[in-house]
């Protein structure tokens, strides 16, 4: 629902409740996955999007480490994937592609068909990012019209939106536009509002593209502000924000969304190796 601050709390309850030895057994058994595993999980997604990427990568290890230490496949299958998510929300391609493919490898094996195809949408854009992408696209279109087959509407957005990323990287412009219109009646629909700010900031980057009017490009982007801003989710701001401020310097008129973008960078610290606060710098020391 994009309610970070609320997901925190309760992670933080849950974990302070959580006993080992009372709940690796019972409630594996009752709800798939190890509590345990779970809480940090989630808590690694709203941290990401709250503005702590090194809190968001610990939370994830965190996860990862019980769930090895557990013993328990569908945890392990579950704390791969949700790993895979922070990483590429981190946009580290590497990590993507190395748990991503330990996924999908683990859930062949022990047929989990919740965790397949997560697997080889996330491989997929990570090997897509690195320049292997004919082959890797049908893949992920094959699996989320499997996922949706089903009729799981959950992560859907999301799923959608790496879709759109390929596209976007392979120059299918139009294909990206449609994930992304799919991807936000789903949200308006069933209000997994998470990603939301992400899915019209790409918007406006794929009718840029495309060379739209440069006004509904900046509506696209404003409108993934004004989201970011609601949640709280600095992460989701800053990267907005960059979007605006190329666009703004394409028009010579960067200096007025400037003070913006630096004081939305200005509010991190942590993450400052990621892709997306090096490219902040970067962007900032250019037009300063």
């Amino acid at each position: 629902m994009g309610e970070f601050t609320e997901t925190m709390e309760h992670c933080g309850q849950g974990t302070a409740l959580y006993r080992i030895q009372h709940h690796r057994h019972r409630d594996s058994l009752l709800y798939g996955q190890d509590p345990g595993v779970v809480y940090p999980a989630y808590a690694a997604i709203a941290q990401w999007c709250l503005g702590f990427p090194d809190r968001a990568r610990n939370k994830s290890r965190e996860s990862l480490n019980l769930a090895k230490a557990l013993d328990q496949p569908f945890s392990l299958a579950f704390a791969l994937g949700m790993s895979s998510f922070v990483h590429h929300l981190c946009r580290e391609e590497d990590i993507v592609l190395k748990r991503a493919s330990s996924t999908l490898k683990l859930s062949t094996e022990k047929g989990f068909a919740q965790w397949i195809v997560p697997g080889i949408i996330l491989r997929g854009w990570a090997l897509t990012h690195q320049g292997q992408e004919d082959a890797e696209i049908t893949a992920m279109q094959q699996a989320f019209d499997g996922w949706r087959a089903t009729g799981a509407t959950l992560v859907s957005p999301y799923f959608l939106l790496m879709l759109a990323d390929v596209y976007a990287v392979t120059g299918q412009t139009e294909a990206g536009l449609a994930s992304l219109a799919e991807a936000l009646i789903l949200i308006q629909n069933h209000g997994e509002r998470w990603i939301e700010a992400e899915v019209y900031r790409m918007q406006g980057e794929l009718l840029l593209k495309q060379g739209k009017s440069e006004i509904d490009v900046e509506k696209c982007f404003r409108q993934a502000f004004d989201v970011a801003v609601r949640q709280q989710a600095k992460s989701l701001a800053l990267r907005t924000m960059m979007s605006l401020t190329r666009l703004r310097r394409s028009q010579e008129r960067e200096t007025e969304v400037l003070p913006l973008l630096m004081e939305t960078y200005s509010w991190f610290n942590e993450g400052f190796d990621t892709p997306d606060l090096m490219e902040a710098r970067d962007l900032l020391e250019e037009i300063s």
